[in-house]
């Protein structure tokens, strides 16, 4: 099966919903990791996996690489595993995110720097404003004060400045 958790979590079968997650770190370890067909879980399925304290990072990052989608959105992930969504392209480029992740404890403007010169965000991110808020005004300094930016992703981004931004 391509969406293993998914397919138990949609099942609403109380009993095993109890089982799975009453034995999850087994389950993940050796179900989870050990189906290389299992690629299509939902996001909700991956969101409650991320949300999980019980899990090491490693196995839990060659899950999130194997899967076909992205999480949308940093909000319900704990910051340790931030940099490592950035890294691996699990996190989809949005402006919000990259405000979220910049506002973190585990933030790092290097692997926020190559996530943003990745061609995926520069596709997603090109012509898409950048918040307006006072609050994403360091983002904008970030973009805009950012010499390790390619050229294209320099380009892309600038257009996404909002015209009254302070830098």
């Amino acid at each position: 099966t391509q969406r293993n958790y998914t397919l138990i979590l949609e099942s609403d079968s109380e009993p095993l919903l109890k089982k799975v997650d009453g034995q999850f770190g087994e389950y993940f370890e050796n179900v989870l990791l050990r189906l290389p067909e299992n690629r299509r879980e939902s996001v909700e399925a991956m969101r409650r996996i991320v949300a999980r304290q019980d899990l090491e990072l490693d196995p839990l990052v060659s899950f999130l690489e194997q899967q076909s989608t992205s999480l949308p959105s940093l909000a319900d992930v704990p910051d340790w595993l931030h940099v490592a969504l950035f890294e691996i392209g699990k996190i989809e480029p949005t402006w919000e995110n990259c405000l979220i992740f910049q506002k973190s404890e585990a933030y790092d403007t290097v692997v926020l720097t190559n996530f943003l010169n990745d061609v995926t965000a520069i596709g997603a991110l090109r012509g898409s404003p950048m918040p307006d808020e006072p609050e994403a005004q360091s983002l904008h300094e970030f973009v805009f004060e950012n010499d390790a930016l390619t050229d294209d992703a320099y380009a892309a981004y600038m257009q996404s400045l909002p015209y009254k931004s302070k830098v």
